[in-house]
């Protein structure tokens, strides 16, 4: 972001402002691994953000035809359709994690991926990551949301034996 003098966006807008900023300063505006897992992870953000979480919902979790087919919905893959512009030719195929370096190394200004990534920052830097929510979820809630990219989290269930609750523990 210092880089390019930029600030952290609150809203869609903002973040195709950033982008161009970004992509104006040679810097590799968007990194994106062309996977369609990572294309959907960018969808689903994008939607959340378009929308707001019970747009998600009723479209994602619910299937509903409505908000399937409504404008809402043909206004996020515009969205979606707008971000082609920002990422660099070789995305195809690329792996999260190569993507990720990019942001690391400073080739690219963002990336939008979960919070497993954050691991890859801390391996390379010696430090903990900076946390920071998709830009595209936070602009439309004010607050992280767990429906987009920027929630992951493991769950074990209770066994009840000793020795593998001691190593559920250190998990």
């Amino acid at each position: 972001m210092e880089k390019i003098g930029g600030t952290e966006p609150k809203n869609f807008d903002e973040f195709v402002a950033l982008l161009d900023k970004a992509k104006k300063a040679g810097v590799i505006p968007l990194a994106l691994g062309g996977q369609p897992w990572q294309e959907a992870t960018m969808f689903d953000s994008i939607v959340a953000s378009t929308g707001g979480t019970d747009f998600y919902k009723k479209a994602f979790i619910d299937l509903d035809e409505g908000a399937l087919k409504s404008d809402t919905m043909k206004r996020a893959f515009d969205n979606l359709g707008k971000l082609r512009d920002y990422v660099d030719p070789n995305y195809a195929g690329r792996d999260w994690n190569l993507a990720t370096a990019m942001v690391i190394r400073g080739d690219a200004l963002v990336q939008v991926m979960g919070d497993w990534a954050k691991g890859e920052f801390a391996a390379a830097t010696r430090r903990r990551a900076r946390t920071s929510c998709a830009i595209a979820s936070r602009a439309q809630t004010g607050r992280c949301s767990t429906t987009a990219t920027c929630s992951h989290s493991s769950r074990f269930p209770l066994i009840g034996r000793p020795r593998n609750s001691r190593s559920q523990k250190s998990l």
